[in-house]
């Protein structure tokens, strides 16, 4: 890649690069939208120096200020490192104790964002590895990270009757014969009986922009796409497409927010606001990338200058530190502290989930077959929490386009699917809930979606569909979970609803925790195998169960039945023993202060297989780093006393 110092010399260069080295059309690409870089594919000028390709190309070495040659990753992706490094210092350190390592590498500092990121500015690839190294192992920064340009991987009314994401009737889809399952949808008109969202609510979509359209108007004909940000923006800086063929962002706005007007498409939330981001350019052969500094930037200005309440994210990229920390400022500062919702995309790679979907604060979405099952492009593994009804080639689901000839097809409307389809879902009943309650926390919002889901695969959440597909009726209303006519098989099993109701529901051993935030109630022949444990909580703070319960207060609850084995636990607001830290990545800390007896300690898989037993007393440390990640439980035994915790191992 060679990086200009000026935008109008790097444009006048390029058909003399590309003549001086030969170059055919799909070997040279300039970057438009991002200004000053041409990119060189293949491996002509791999041994080639600055000055050398500079002679070749009839080009002033004064007007060049970078060349980097590019990387590949385990996965095929292609990089490139800039000549800028991204830092950011940890509390209390000041430039100053910094700069001597900038001075080493003859190197300057020429800004600091908003959120307190430096960029400094190097003279050749090496001093930006070397100075990004340094800076790390020194102790003053949280994070140092060459500034790369990545690969970004979009995870990709009339039509309504086609959109068997939102209501399925075993309807056969507009291009493909095959009925799909009855009723495997997000019960979406359900839940606009409670709330279609309200207009204070706002979504930011990140990628390649939106624009305004028919179907994205309120009632009054009104544009519900606000003015964004655009990244490294000359002109028409507020968040609309730079380019014709742009149009994913467009499909996922349409999924969230299209409008009920008989004109085309049913978005999830027709009511709230669009906030479109631009941080990704598309290069002239059609593949997508941006510098990681771009999408950080995006990131924030969402969250921290445009009032996002929810944050879509349908693209993966390589992993980056800035990317990471802004992500973190979102959750943890968006909303005035409550945070952001981020939504992000599983990918479409049929690996392990990507990043930033692999962050354990976002909501990671993969996609369900509309026959039933995950795709087989649908990334999956112990970081996935959710699916949504998505779809493939034929099979897609329907959404907006850009209005005529723009976007990905002519015409107003066309077909969505992959991944990419399937977290706008997930960001639209976001936007729901937070339109009903717009004082609950960013975990609160996630608690919701992710407890209300119809569980898919193993019970329980597994790796293939998380907690299970997406239900916008249970989320919103936060529905009453009912039992009935069901076995709970032995194991480990875990139900947590607003209340709880069950009735010809028999427990056939194991240990069994309901959790309620209101009631629970024990309806007719609820039956107790011998050699069951049961323990209720009724916890008014009840948010989620992330490893940690919320503290709250002990109500009574209603019990139809005597049941004279049920054990009535509370996990913990009366707790004896800490487990820390957690979430763990392998090393768990158990102190049994309050309980003088040995205590004997065993840990379960969400499968009910034992792990470990052994007895303690006092303070142990385990080292479980062994097993998968995931969710386990911890049962603490000592005499007539039974406790349970849960723990997650990242």
């Amino acid at each position: 890649m060679i990086q200009f110092k000026d935008y109008e010399e790097c444009s006048a260069m390029v058909s003399s690069v590309k003549k001086g080295l030969n170059l055919s059309d799909e070997e040279i690409d300039y970057l438009e939208n991002e200004g000053k870089y041409i990119m060189i594919k293949g491996s002509k000028v791999k041994n080639y120096s600055i000055d050398q390709i500079c002679a070749m190309s009839g080009i002033t070495r004064d007007i060049v200020d970078f060349i980097s040659y590019g990387r590949v990753n385990k996965d095929g992706d292609k990089f490139v490192i800039t000549n800028t490094v991204r830092c950011l210092l940890k509390a209390g350190v000041k430039i100053s104790e910094i700069q001597s390592y900038v001075d080493k590498y003859n190197s300057y500092i020429f800004e600091q964002d908003e959120w307190g990121v430096l960029s400094i500015k190097c003279e050749s690839e090496e001093s930006t590895c070397n100075l990004a190294n340094s800076l790390y192992e020194s102790s003053f920064v949280k994070f140092s990270v060459p500034n790369m340009y990545l690969p970004i991987k979009p995870t990709s009314d009339p039509y309504y009757p086609y959109q068997f994401h939102l209501h399925n009737v075993s309807q056969p889809m507009l291009t493909h014969y095959n009925p799909i399952v009855y009723d495997l949808d997000i019960d979406a008109p359900e839940a606009w009986l409670i709330t279609k969202g309200s207009s204070g609510i706002k979504v930011a979509v990140i990628g390649d922009g939106v624009e305004d359209h028919e179907d994205l108007n309120d009632v009054n004909g009104n544009s519900r796409v606000l003015d964004g940000f655009t990244y490294n923006c000359l002109f028409n800086c507020k968040g609309r497409p730079k380019q014709d063929d742009f149009g994913h962002e467009q499909a996922c706005a349409g999924i969230i927010a299209a409008s009920h007007n008989d004109l085309g498409v049913k978005g999830i939330a027709p009511n709230i606001k669009i906030v479109p981001i631009v941080i990704y350019k598309k290069k002239v052969n059609g593949n997508y990338g941006a510098p990681a500094s771009a999408i950080a930037r995006g990131i924030n200005k969402s969250w921290d200058n445009l009032g996002s309440d929810v944050i879509n994210i349908s693209y993966s990229i390589e992993s980056h530190d800035d990317v990471t920390e802004a992500i973190n400022n979102a959750i943890n500062y968006g909303r005035g502290g409550k945070g952001c919702v981020v939504v992000c995309a599983a990918g479409n790679e049929r690996s392990s989930v990507a990043y930033p979907a692999n962050l354990g604060n976002t909501l990671a979405v993969g996609s369900e077959y509309p026959l039933g099952g995950i795709w087989h492009y649908s990334n999956t593994g112990p970081e996935l929490d959710i699916v949504a009804p998505s779809g493939y080639g034929i099979t897609s689901t329907w959404s907006i386009d850009r209005m005529g000839d723009k976007g990905d097809v002519p015409g107003n409307y066309g077909q969505f699917g992959g991944t990419s389809a399937a977290a706008p879902q997930v960001s639209g009943v976001a936007a729901l809930i937070l339109s009903i309650n717009p004082n609950l926390t960013e975990e609160e919002v996630r608690c919701r979606i992710t407890t209300t889901a119809k569980d898919l695969g193993s019970p329980g959440r597994d790796n293939t569909f998380g907690y299970g597909r997406l239900n916008a009726n249970a989320a919103v209303s936060f529905q009453n979970l009912n039992l009935s006519d069901e076995t709970i098989p032995g194991g480990i099993n875990r139900f947590e609803s607003n209340e709880i109701h069950t009735s010809d529901v028999t427990i056939a051993g194991g240990t069994i925790t309901f959790q309620a935030k209101n009631q629970i109630h024990l309806g007719d022949n609820t039956t107790i195998m011998p050699g069951s444990t049961v323990s209720f909580e009724i916890n008014p703070s009840f948010s989620c169960d992330f490893g940690i319960l919320r503290s709250g207060g002990i109500n009574n609850f209603n019990i139809t039945e005597d049941h004279d084995n049920w054990d009535y636990t509370n996990l913990e607001n009366n707790s004896k023993i800490s487990i820390y830290p957690n979430p763990s990545s392998g090393y768990i800390h158990i102190n049994t202060h309050k309980i003088k007896d040995v205590v004997k300690i065993s840990i379960f898989n969400l499968h009910g297989i034992s792990i470990l037993n052994k007895e303690i007393t006092g303070n142990v440390t385990i080292d479980i780093s062994d097993q998968e990640k995931g969710v386990y439980y911890i049962k603490s035994v000592s005499g007539n006393y039974v406790e349970t915790n849960k723990i997650i191992l990242k």
